[in-house]
């Protein structure tokens, strides 16, 4: 049974690449150390733990640094765009979703 899954969702708070917006600590170290978190949890499920069914959903923001925290496609099944700052709307896009299941 798929599921879908969206961890260290909002990331990016309000911005920057260092950590200086984040609201959680899986961001308060900043994209970089973010993007190996998300990796070291995506590695763990899937290849220790066989968890094949899992829709890895990443969302982002629209802030000029927001593509720096982007995981990767590897890793990410599908994305939701927030945009805070018109409104708050979010848009899914999944890239084929039950066929990549493995």
């Amino acid at each position: 049974m798929p599921v879908i899954f969206r961890p260290y969702h909002e990331a990016e708070g309000n911005g920057g690449l260092n950590g200086e917006g984040a609201w959680f600590w899986w961001a308060s170290a900043g994209a970089e150390v973010y993007k190996q978190l998300w990796d070291m949890l995506y590695t763990e499920l899937t290849e220790t733990y066989g968890l094949h069914n899992l829709i890895w959903t990443y969302n982002s923001y629209v802030y000029p640094t927001s593509p720096a925290w982007y995981p990767g496609d590897d890793q990410v099944i599908s994305s939701a765009m927030i945009n805070t700052i018109r409104s708050t709307t979010a848009m899914t896009v999944c890239r084929a979703c039950p066929m990549r299941m493995r």
